[in-house]
């Protein structure tokens, strides 16, 4: 049974006065504490998917027909920020940019658990369960400003802020981009222990942590090009995925080489190597066994 449901017809943007399709709509459900990463490049469209589940879109974009159905509650677009930070929480990517760089790290802390509903006189203690949460043992941090710690103790200070207890749907957007190798592994491993019970969604680039994911979804240009259990980074059915994962380095993703200038409905088309005249026409669907895909190979 599915805990969570998700689905709209397409995301818009004004481009000079006319709509633009942002990203192509879709939908997923996802088993109660299961884990869906969205993987794909940079522009990919995969932020502003995760940013529409919870109505933050730029004030210039629009989504069609939203629907977000969690425990079989039907939440309204118009109330889903009224879950956040409660229900469902958002943890940004590069925590350095969203910690106040003239606040020093507990002025940071007491604002959170303030907007939070925590008693002033439980601050401390609260802080430091927290602290023990991400694996922080040196109190002294607190007294230091932003630009006095690494992206991947930022990355732990964020992890821990935006925590809360009994939540729903945690939605994390690249939560290992732009740190080192171990302070990755460490923050991913910790982020699946936080919210072992919780569903969650990973918006990212890096395959190690798409792995550890229940369900993969790849998004290219702005159009799922396939979708499955994790099994499909074993046996991917699209060329794009098979050469997403062929240039993915550790934390990041080779360029791919432009090969032919005619345009397609196929996003991957101008860089595809098995791409023959057939890709300029509709690009179709298929479904086999819960993997869906979009190429005409089938």
């Amino acid at each position: 049974m599915s805990n969570l449901a998700f689905s709209f017809s397409g995301i818009y943007g004004k481009v000079f006065g006319k709509d633009k399709l942002l990203v192509e709509g879709t939908n997923f459900s996802l088993k109660e504490n299961s884990s869906l990463a969205i993987i794909g490049e940079s522009g990919s469209g995969k932020s502003m998917l995760g940013l529409s589940i919870i109505d933050n879109l730029p004030s210039n974009c629009n989504i069609n027909d939203y629907k977000l159905i969690i425990d079989e509650e039907n939440i309204l677009k118009k109330d889903v920020k009224k879950f956040l930070g409660k229900e469902i929480i958002y943890i940004p990517q590069n925590g350095l940019e969203h910690l106040n760089p003239s606040l020093k790290l507990k002025k940071s802390f007491y604002d959170i658990l303030k907007i939070k509903g925590f008693n002033k006189k439980n601050y401390l203690e609260e802080i430091k369960n927290r602290l023990n949460l991400v694996k922080i043992d040196d109190l002294s941090i607190l007294d230091k400003y932003p630009f006095e710690i690494s992206g991947g103790t930022a990355q732990k200070l964020i992890l821990a802020m935006s925590y809360s207890e009994n939540v729903k749907l945690v939605i994390a957007d690249e939560i290992t981009n732009g740190i080192d190798e171990n302070s990755k592994n460490e923050l991913s491993n910790l982020f699946f222990e936080l919210y072992k019970n919780s569903s969650k969604i990973v918006i990212t680039h890096d395959l190690d942590l798409a792995k550890k994911c229940d369900e993969i979804m790849i998004m290219n240009d702005s159009i799922i090009i396939e979708k499955g259990t994790n099994d499909i980074l074993k046996s991917p059915k699209s060329p794009y995925l098979t050469a997403f994962m062929e240039s993915s380095t550790s934390n990041e993703t080779k360029a791919f080489h432009i090969l032919r200038d005619e345009e397609s409905n196929c996003p991957f088309y101008k860089r595809c190597q098995v791409a023959n005249e057939n890709c300029k026409n509709e690009i179709p669907k298929h479904l086999e066994n819960n993997h869906y895909w979009r190429c005409i190979y089938d």
